[in-house]
């Protein structure tokens, strides 16, 4: 088992955010967390990532309990943020120079070339990642965490701030990465081209889990449709 979550809950204050959600990845997917402002994916994300703690329920990593052992289920784990958060006084170059190192990945400089070149981010490689745009803070850090190649990814908007083009590089790199990928998201066209399953919260409840062949015709309607 891949990820295996048992009724989590999580609130703020009064406001529930989780509401006793479960579920279960079993192989390497393409599934997305899909529902309205407020629903509770970014916190489903960063439940999974081990940044926040949940109120109950349990989560399992290639069967290592998260909460119990978060640095052994940590290590499969590449987590993205929905704000980009790079380190502001390293250079781009060394941001991705330190973490590789943090993870000792093999052949990391090569990586690296290939990603600065990928995202376009050879020119401002030496510049401190304080100075650059959203744009280039968001390709810096889908860098990080792809440069890692975790066997699970957890990207929580990961078009955020990109440049149709760069999306688009994006969304077909994505498609070929073999692993797993958990993908929150309000771009329903972006759930069309990589989804292999589709979790839909509203309210903190999961009212959707399905193989999204289930609703893949008219999909952004037939969502809606779902969070009646």
């Amino acid at each position: 088992m891949m990820i295996k979550v048992e009724n989590i809950s999580k609130s703020y204050e009064n406001i529930k955010a989780l509401d006793n959600i479960s579920f279960e990845i079993d192989k390497k997917e393409n599934v997305f967390l899909i529902g309205p402002n407020g629903a509770g994916k970014s916190t489903t994300i960063k439940i999974l990532a081990g940044l926040l703690k949940p109120d109950s329920g349990n989560i399992y990593i290639k069967n290592i309990d998260l909460l119990k052992n978060p640095e052994g289920a940590k290590k499969y784990i590449g987590y993205l943020p929905e704000e980009p958060i790079p380190f502001i006084n390293l250079s781009v170059k060394e941001n991705l120079e330190y973490i590789g190192l943090l993870r000792s990945i093999d052949n990391l400089y090569n990586k690296i070339d290939y990603y600065l070149n990928f995202f376009d981010l050879d020119k401002y490689k030496n510049y401190r990642a304080i100075n650059l745009s959203r744009g280039n803070k968001q390709k810096l850090s889908l860098s990080m965490v792809l440069i890692l190649d975790t066997e699970i990814l957890l990207l929580d908007e990961p078009l955020n701030y990109l440049d149709l083009e760069t999306q688009y590089k994006t969304i077909n790199l994505l498609k070929e990465r073999n692993n797993l990928k958990i993908i929150s998201t309000h771009i329903v066209s972006l759930a069309e081209k990589i989804a292999n399953r589709i979790i839909l919260i509203n309210k903190g409840k999961i009212i959707f889990n399905d193989n999204i062949e289930k609703i893949k015709d008219n999909l952004e309607d037939n969502i809606i449709k779902l969070l009646r």
